[in-house]
């Protein structure tokens, strides 16, 4: 929630600034060029992003860009310069400089320096607006000396310095702003320098902190001194940011570095209006098995309505809703955190482990073959005890089947739930039925006992009488029983038969009777 109400803060900061900018454009860099601004010598934009070699300070104050002016390279003057006619809407000048000089034992005005002033129409300096600073060889007004040399010297830098103005006694006149750098008069020395500016009706607000519930006033940071007076002042007197809890006219006086010029005072009316809430924030899922589509339902209360939730799986943005669904596939552990953000600007987020169980392990073994006549047990080879359902609605730790087809079985462990299937196809041989009737009478029909088989192995028939004495033995499947026994038919009876083969490498035997009628 910390980075949220951050990013508030910033947004509603920048925002202030671009609205308080409409009558001097492009005074603070952020288009990223140096439009309506008039340069000459070494002027270039750098960004936040970037630092100083020397000084190690990110270069701009506020916002994303500011100016340099000079370098380490060159040795011309470098200028920046621009004017505004000053109204209400832009009445308070706040300008940020930071300064790198190479600290050589030169007279002030030969030394390397940068010099910022504001002049009127005649070409008069503003009071309280004129800046200089000139390259000396030992640390003061607030200079540091670097860690880094150039060509063994040393050099000395001020980091951002902000300062603000109040151009109010010259609203409707013309006024001109003017940065010199240079180097010494020896061209030999460097001095750079950056700026970041703005100008503002007003540079005091007020807020309310979701996080701790509290009213706050805040002005713009980085001044060397804040003078806060109010009737409930509970925290922060002396920073850019001070809490209230009570209503009523508060004030700041921003001190000017030169104790001659008058401070910059600000004043705001403060209405205690009601603390927003915090939104309550939780979720649930509905399954949590490896494979499977886990579903995310987002549990939120709050007084005002929930206008943003947002889904962060393992660090990823996700679905923006108050439910989220994603596939549990090969993390043990999955990390989400739910963010939500109420019509009021308060968030709030919740963070959770999801364990994903494994799958419960169920095998039925390689794909097998059967023979005819035979029956096939399935079975779980894993060893695991888990309850089986197989394909035919059976239940148990076996199945036993006698046709060929895809067979597959279901294992529940109590939580997941796992699959495995298997295809029992035909060995490669045929056989069908014996017959138990045969009517040798030569009409052509049912006069052999027919069995029709296809690649049996090991092929073995023959016929016996209640006796045990054989009347028809075969190898050969193609040859059939006509009914005789040496030549002659036998008698109207039944006799019995004994078929063997082998199918897949086993040897089978099927026995049975038949029935002879003319």
């Amino acid at each position: 929630m910390k980075k949220i109400l951050l990013l508030l803060f910033l947004v509603e900061y920048f925002c202030m600034n671009l609205a308080a900018q409409s009558g001097c454009q492009n005074i603070d860099f952020e288009t990223g060029d140096l439009s309506e601004w008039s340069t000459q010598g070494n002027v270039k934009i750098v960004n936040r992003g970037q630092t100083d070699p020397y000084g190690h300070f990110p270069l701009a104050s506020s916002g994303f860009f500011s100016v340099k002016l000079g370098n380490t390279e060159t040795p011309v003057p470098s200028v920046i310069k621009r004017s505004i006619t000053i109204d209400n809407s832009t009445k308070y000048f706040i300008y940020s400089y930071a300064v790198v000089l190479l600290g050589i034992d030169h007279t002030e005005p030969e030394a390397a320096s940068v010099e910022l002033k504001i002049t009127n129409s005649a070409g008069d300096i503003v009071p309280c607006t004129y800046f200089v600073a000139f390259a000396r060889p030992l640390v003061n007004d607030g200079f540091l000396q670097s860690d880094i040399y150039y060509m063994d010297l040393p050099v000395f830098y001020k980091s951002w310095t902000t300062n603000a103005i109040d151009l109010s006694p010259y609203i409707g006149q013309t006024l001109n702003f003017e940065i010199v750098n240079k180097w010494c008069v020896y061209d030999i020395h460097f001095g750079y320098s950056y700026m970041d500016a703005y100008c503002s009706s007003q540079f005091i607000n007020t807020y309310t902190s979701c996080e701790d519930q509290q009213h706050y006033i805040r002005s713009i940071e980085g001044f060397e001194e804040y003078i806060w007076n109010g009737p409930g002042i509970v925290s922060g007197a002396g920073t850019h940011l001070v809490g209230v809890n009570q209503p009523g006219l508060y004030t700041v006086d921003i001190p000017n570095p030169d104790p001659t010029c008058d401070s910059v005072h600000l004043e705001i009316s403060v209405t205690m209006n009601e603390l927003p809430d915090i939104p309550h924030v939780d979720f649930t899922w509905s399954t949590f098995c490896l494979g499977d589509t886990a579903t995310l339902y987002g549990q939120t209360a709050s007084f005002s309505p929930i206008e943003e939730q947002t889904w962060i799986v393992n660090g990823t943005d996700t679905l923006e809703g108050v439910m989220e669904q994603f596939t549990l596939n090969g993390i043990d552990q999955y990390t989400i955190t739910c963010q939500v953000t109420n019509a009021s600007g308060c968030s709030a987020e919740l963070t959770k482990t999801l364990t994903v169980r494994e799958l419960p392990v169920v095998y039925l073994g390689d794909d097998r073959k059967m023979c005819p006549g035979e029956s096939v047990k399935l079975q779980d080879l894993s060893g695991s005890s888990v309850s089986l359902t197989w394909s035919t609605g059976d239940k148990g730790p076996f199945l036993e089947v006698n046709e060929p087809g895809n067979y597959f079985v279901h294992a529940y462990d109590g939580y997941c739930v796992n699959t495995d299937s298997v295809v029992v196809g035909m060995g490669g041989v045929n056989l069908g039925p014996v017959p138990n009737i045969i009517t040798p009478n030569n009409d052509l029909v049912n006069d052999e006992l027919i069995i029709e088989s296809t690649n049996l192995i090991d092929y073995h028939f023959f016929v016996t009488n209640r006796w045990g004495n054989l009347l028809f033995d075969t190898d050969n499947p193609t040859v059939f029983w006509d009914g005789k026994s040496n030549g002659n038919l036998v008698d109207d009876g039944v006799y019995y038969y004994v078929l063997k083969y082998v199918c897949e490498g086993t040897k089978f035997k099927k026995s049975g009777f038949i029935q002879v009628q003319k």
